[in-house]
């Protein structure tokens, strides 16, 4: 536990807490002039699984504070751990209302000086309850999702990664052949997630580039129309700008793959029919997003990239107990 003020530099670590199926101990590291020698043996015991939420940046954060600590504790970590299991939140306070374990959360307990000493009773009945609720919470899991493996085990094949995206580089021949479906779906998952924020970079990125270009741009019979979703067809579009007078054609803009890459352009007759159109147009929603219509700038050489043939996408530290 840590004394946090809002855009300064984090405090070092002024309490730590460790609990095992028998006791827990809470160390004001500040009152006892650093980690005491047996506490910091535990830690860097690799016999010992270290179990929390955030512990990973917690066991840094220690490390990088306390040189007598190896960098390398076995740990496992919540926030790896629940949403590889299915779970949204992976807090320890929340994870455990979902198994129907209620505990009060005191925020005003949370942010209060964790580096005075002694500690008051609420502080350290809150920093023992942290503590025993990481133990608590992986048996719940183990009881739920283990398909009878003993705890170690099972655990262990969660240990020392920081997130989801690092269990899931773990070679297939990692899991067993029980989770070897789940697995798959998850990897199919993440990479779908994946190519939805590259997908999402790149819009930003192409749109960008265009808007800068339409801001230098003068009024002329041209104009350009940003953020629409990926899944515009060019009939929407049509429709879009169908009523606007002086229309002479319509551009998509692809990519070179053949996936329409958000944005479009407009010809009109006169300059004047164009200010009327952006006017008009400015602002209204196609699907979820606000579309952004400025004058633009004449096409690059080529013109726009036409969809592929065949394209399918519309067009436009606790010892674990045994």
């Amino acid at each position: 536990l840590q004394n946090f003020v809002k855009g300064a530099q984090a405090n070092p670590t002024a309490v730590l807490q460790i609990a095992s199926k028998d006791a827990v101990l809470v160390v004001h590291i500040g009152a006892c002039g650093g980690i005491p020698t047996r506490v910091a043996e535990l830690l860097n015991d690799q016999q010992v699984l270290k179990v929390g939420s955030g512990v990973a940046r917690d066991l840094q954060e220690l490390c990088e504070q306390h040189p007598q600590l190896h960098p390398h504790p076995w740990y496992v970590d919540f926030a790896a751990i629940g949403p590889f299991l299915g779970y949204k939140v992976c807090g320890l306070k929340t994870m455990s209302r979902l198994f129907g374990l209620e505990v009060p959360n005191s925020q005003r307990i949370a942010t209060s000086d964790w580096a005075k000493s002694p500690l008051s009773e609420s502080q350290l009945g809150y920093a023992a309850c942290d503590a025993v609720l990481g133990l608590w919470l992986l048996g719940e899991l183990w009881s739920r999702h283990a398909d009878g493996a003993p705890i170690l085990d099972w655990a262990s094949m969660f240990a020392n990664t920081p997130g989801v995206r690092q269990l899931l580089q773990l070679p297939d021949s990692h899991w067993p052949p029980s989770m070897q479906e789940s697995v798959q779906a998850q990897k199919v998952e993440e990479a779908e997630r994946a190519r939805k924020a590259q997908e999402r970079k790149e819009q930003k990125r192409v749109q960008d580039a265009e808007r800068k270009r339409a801001a230098a741009a003068v009024p002329s019979e041209r104009i350009g129309i940003f953020n629409l979703p990926f899944t515009t067809t060019a009939a929407e579009l049509e429709d879009l700008v169908v009523t606007q007078a002086g229309k002479l054609d319509v551009e998509m803009t692809y990519r070179p793959n053949g996936d329409f890459r958000g944005c479009a352009y407009v010809v009109f007759d006169t300059v004047e029919n164009a200010t009327r159109a952006i006017d008009a147009l400015q602002g209204l929603a196609v699907g979820t997003q606000a579309i952004d219509v400025r004058f633009a700038t004449k096409p690059e050489p080529g013109g726009p990239k036409q969809p592929k043939q065949g394209s399918n996408r519309a067009i436009s530290p606790a010892r674990v107990p045994g």
